[in-house]
């Protein structure tokens, strides 16, 4: 009875609305409807709640990713927040300024484990950041066929032609991007035609340790 009160009491009191695990399976990050992230870690037989992180303002979680070899999770809400946390310390790091105000839900968070640049959709608008919250490039999508996902790729800071960005869209669309340094901007270098899908996109995920060749 104990054990089974202990493990209610890690619950979130809300229900969960996004949840992610680290690549290397030993970390799990959920979050709740209730604003909430709960930080766990995993040691081959069960869960343990390391930590409980506030910040997002009583807004529901929308989107989570945690990187293990940047040492970072990222965060958004459907207030549009998008958040920093350093995994090593389990406190909060910075905000991700990506400055759209208009009340736009966070769709997705996703970080580039070879750099630690984290890509933002909130609304229709797309950024990317470096570690250091700086923004790196940015691409406001219009109102037709908008973005229903975006995922980073791998693609190292030296590549400067390379995908670094995937995002799914409204009719079923893959769009390929690359990072344009100079100017700030999201570059499309690709669209991938005759897409088996008809509805929208809602998850991504790009696969292979070396050449991230797979696409998901």
């Amino acid at each position: 009875v104990n054990r089974l009160l202990t493990v209610h009491d890690d619950l979130h009191r809300a229900p969960i609305s996004a949840a992610k695990a680290s690549l290397n399976g030993n970390w799990l990050v959920t979050g709740s409807v209730d604003s909430t992230l709960r930080v766990w870690s995993y040691d081959g037989s069960q869960l343990g709640l390391r930590a409980t992180l506030c910040g997002h303002d009583g807004s529901h979680i929308t989107s989570i990713d945690v990187s293990t070899e940047c040492g970072v999770i990222a965060s958004g809400c459907g207030l549009g927040k998008v958040l920093l946390w350093d995994l090593r310390t389990l406190t909060f790091v910075r905000p991700l300024r990506h400055g759209k105000t208009d009340g736009s839900p966070t769709i997705s968070v996703s970080i580039n484990h070879w750099n630690g640049n984290v890509v933002t959709l909130v609304g229709t608008l797309l950024t990317v950041f470096d570690i250091n919250g700086n923004l790196v490039a940015q691409h406001d999508f219009p109102a037709l066929n908008p973005p229903k996902c975006a995922t980073s790729t791998d693609c190292p800071e030296w590549m400067a032609d390379g995908i670094a960005v995937v995002s799914g869209h409204e009719n079923g669309e893959v769009r390929l991007r690359s990072l344009s340094y100079d100017d700030r901007k999201v570059v499309l270098r690709h669209v991938v035609e005759m897409s088996p899908h008809s509805s929208p996109i809602t998850a991504l995920r790009v696969t292979g340790v070396e050449r991230q060749d797979t696409l998901i």
